[in-house]
């Protein structure tokens, strides 16, 4: 009898804090919830900003550099969190020398491209992805330069992509 009697005051006990638990998650799964979008709307964050800086190649060329200068609204700077660069040669060609720059500044990032393989075309993959975190202001310019090995090949098979990704914060920061 004495079994019984302890099983019946456990199930109990365990259905009103199943009951306790089932009426308050849900309000702390809320709150937790609810601070984490705060933190994704904060006003520290800034609108997002991506760009693309592509870079083609003409038989004969050896290095190409692209520029961008991002419209940066009044009142903001542009902080770069990162910079990813895709780049593509046929003909066993490679790369030397990768430059991201900032114009009027002595800011230079050299990416570091590791190979990802080759088409059965011949043509060579090297991607790079580079944490930045530089902070710019209106009007200054983007650089991205390449230096191959060779001057073989052109155009659609011999490119590079710079992308580029930050946000905009307050120019007092």
């Amino acid at each position: 009898m004495n079994k019984w009697k302890n099983t019946f005051w456990f199930a109990s006990g365990a259905l009103a804090l199943a009951a306790l638990l089932g009426t308050l998650a849900p309000v702390a799964v809320a709150q937790i919830k609810a601070a984490l979008v705060r933190d994704m709307d904060s006003p520290v964050r800034g609108t997002r900003f991506g760009a693309v800086i592509p870079l083609s190649f003409i038989a004969g060329q050896f290095s190409r550099t692209e520029s961008l200068t991002p419209a940066i609204p009044v009142g903001k700077k542009l902080f770069i969190q990162s910079v990813s660069s895709q780049v593509q040669f046929t003909d066993g060609q490679s790369h030397r020398n990768v430059v991201f720059s900032i114009s009027g500044t002595d800011i230079r990032f050299y990416l570091d491209h590791s190979f990802q393989g080759s088409s059965p075309g011949g043509q060579r993959t090297f991607v790079s992805n580079v944490p930045v975190n530089v902070l710019i202001s209106s009007g200054e310019s983007l650089s991205y330069q390449i230096l191959r090995t060779d001057d073989l090949g052109a155009g659609g098979v011999n490119f590079a992509n710079l992308s580029i990704v930050g946000y905009f914060v307050d120019a007092g920061l």
